[in-house]
């Protein structure tokens, strides 16, 4: 999903409203935490694109309203944790992506996923540090 400055306008109060829909569900779905964050990003300029990115979610819901997270108490009592960075993978502004989740008895009780809050170019501090390096040779 993208800012699609070419598409076509929607009602801002429609998708606002499906969206505040949508972020009152994330209470009984978690699963769909993440995708409804990135069509919230898109109120204030929301394109036909968006829209219907919003119908899919709908469409999700719907064929998953009867699935449930299933706890299942085991003797191996370890907390085990996995972790992924996607590093500038965001289309529009190149920025990193840390994910990961936790499992507690092989249930899992933590997921989460952050765009990190700063750019980092590392050609950029290469080139910062060589010139440093220069200046004091």
């Amino acid at each position: 999903m993208s800012k699609d400055s070419s598409g076509t306008n929607v009602d801002k109060s429609l998708y606002r409203s499906i969206i505040g829909n949508f972020l009152y569900l994330t209470a009984r779905k978690p699963d769909t935490d993440f995708v409804v964050d990135v069509c919230a990003r898109y109120q204030s300029s929301s394109k036909t694109s968006h829209l219907f990115s919003a119908k899919r979610i709908i469409k999700y819901i719907d064929g998953t309203s009867n699935y449930g997270l299933l706890n299942i108490l085991n003797t191996n009592n370890a907390l085990v944790g996995y972790c992924e960075i996607d590093w500038a993978g965001s289309l529009e502004d190149r920025k990193s992506t840390s994910e990961g989740c936790f499992f507690l008895w092989n249930n899992l009780i933590l997921w989460f996923s952050k765009k990190q809050n700063v750019f980092l170019c590392l050609q950029l501090k290469r080139n910062i540090l060589q010139q440093e390096v220069a200046v004091l040779n």
